[in-house]
């Protein structure tokens, strides 16, 4: 993400905003899978505590019943580590806008 949007940024494009596609595309499939994993470490609790017993599903990777709301997605899409990596992709990208239409003229 970081490549695409210095690369982006590079280019001189007029549409600054493009920049902003790769930062936030990856963002929500980083949110994604950061939900997806916490799925799985929930399967793999019950898992644990129910180890001894003959229940069915204990071998099974399917972790669909432990797929989240949508206020358990929002936490993950505003997780700590993803914010601290995406943001300051975002405002970079903003603070190149803010300056390139209403910096210094150069010429």
């Amino acid at each position: 993400a970081v490549t695409l949007t210095i690369g982006l940024l590079a280019l001189d494009i007029s549409q600054v905003w493009l920049a902003l596609f790769p930062a936030i595309s990856f963002w929500l499939l980083d949110s994604y899978f950061l939900n997806t994993e916490r799925a799985y470490r929930e399967h793999y609790r019950w898992v644990i505590q129910n180890r001894m017993s003959d229940q069915p599903g204990l071998l099974s990777l399917d972790a669909r019943k432990y797929r989240r709301s949508f206020g358990q997605r929002l936490s993950a899409f505003c997780s700590t580590s993803l914010v601290m990596f995406y943001m300051p992709q975002i405002l970079a990208v903003g603070v190149y806008w803010l300056l390139k239409h209403y910096g210094p003229a150069t010429g």
